[in-house]
């Protein structure tokens, strides 16, 4: 039981890393277009 409860949840935290991670690629790539369209339209 203890096994599958460590399985379970280490895989949880390689799955909600990977989503914190690909949020902030997110941001970062949004914060970059969004900066360069407010650029351009100046």
């Amino acid at each position: 039981m203890l096994e599958i409860l460590e399985f379970v949840f280490q895989d949880f935290w390689h799955w909600f890393g990977t989503l914190i991670l690909l949020g902030v690629i997110a941001e970062g790539i949004g914060g970059m277009f969004r900066k360069t369209i407010i650029k351009s339209d100046k």
